[in-house]
């Protein structure tokens, strides 16, 4: 395993690069799969609680009560998924809107179709985490060291190097390594890195386990409304299937509402532990989730756009309300 993530680490320099050559690459290693048969909708998504109203709208029956047929699936590494819209392997997927952002400007034509959440989220569910015994404390503290983030182009670069700038710290004087979301704990705990940014259901594991402790929560980071991810598809699969676009919305903000009502926590945790693949007594602790919002809102674009232009991560500036699907 260690070796594995010793392989995996993308060193510093060169990760929007690497991103868009994933993108690529996954776009010509998916081109020549079958499409999924009409009535069958392929979700890829990334195995963390932003994804919560999915797992209940599929476990609580919400997405067929609205004739919707939906099989969800973890997504692949990388740029992967998003070439699997392209290629037609997949319907929809899970992304941050920086990732949208890159690449749309790379000419993946695609639309958001619901939003998953907006700041503020659960407190100290998405932050960044040091390692117990590293002496990490202030934004100082992270010159010269390793520091991993689950995706490239994502918010989860944007944010920690925003929190860095903002407080006076080149973020270019920190070695920023790419490892995947189940891969971080393990990487952390072995001191392949010193520090990660981290999301729950993992990042309550690293910090109830004593390996790592969190440094900075990013509802101190991010401003009020913008999103931290989304469900996106391209834009000629949404303009074909407007009726399922439609239910599929429908269907996330009743199982929104399933979510946020304290009586069906034990239900709701049921299903994080299935969908991200974490035991059940993980789960069992999670409280219950706030942020949740699937109506997808053009202002909760805006600070992303900015920030990708700011970061050297697109050029363009498209219009937020073009971004999201009828």
């Amino acid at each position: 395993m260690l070796q594995l993530l010793r392989e995996g680490i993308a060193r510093k320099g060169g990760l929007m690069k690497r991103f868009l050559r994933l993108l690529a690459i996954g776009l010509a290693s998916l081109a020549a799969l079958p499409a999924s048969a009409a009535e069958k909708i392929t979700l890829l998504y990334s195995p963390i609680n932003a994804f919560i109203a999915a797992f209940v709208a599929k476990d609580q029956g919400m997405f067929a009560r609205h004739g919707l047929d939906i099989e969800l699936k973890i997504a692949p590494v990388g740029g992967q998924s998003l070439a699997s819209l392209m290629a037609g392997s997949a319907q929809i997927a899970t992304t941050t809107p920086t990732q949208l952002l890159a690449a749309n400007e790379q000419g993946f034509d695609l639309v958001i179709l619901a939003g998953a959440t907006v700041y503020p989220i659960t407190p100290n569910s998405f932050g960044l985490v040091a390692k117990t015994g590293s002496g990490i404390k202030a934004p100082a503290d992270f010159i010269g060291k390793k520091v991993a983030i689950p995706g490239l182009a994502s918010v989860s670069e944007i944010l920690p190097k925003a929190w860095l700038r903002s407080n006076g710290v080149d973020d270019k004087r920190v070695d920023w390594v790419e490892i995947q979301f189940p891969q971080l704990g393990d990487a952390l705990k072995a001191g392949l890195v010193d520090a990660e940014v981290s999301a729950n259901p993992f990042m309550s594991r690293v910090v109830e386990a004593g390996i790592g402790y969190l440094v900075v929560d990013f509802n101190n980071v991010a401003p009020k409304g913008a999103y931290t991810a989304s469900y996106v598809a391209t834009r000629g699969w949404a303009e074909k299937n407007r009726a399922e676009v439609q239910a599929f919305r429908q269907a996330l903000v009743e199982a929104t509402d399933f979510a946020t009502d304290a009586k069906n926590l034990a239900a709701v945790q049921h299903s994080i532990a299935q969908y991200t693949q974490l035991p059940p007594q993980i789960a069992a602790a999670l409280a219950t989730p706030i942020g949740l919002e699937p109506i997808a809102k053009p202002e909760g674009l805006s600070f992303w756009i900015d920030a990708s232009q700011e970061f050297g991560m697109t050029k363009s500036r498209p219009d937020p309300k073009t971004l999201i699907a009828e």
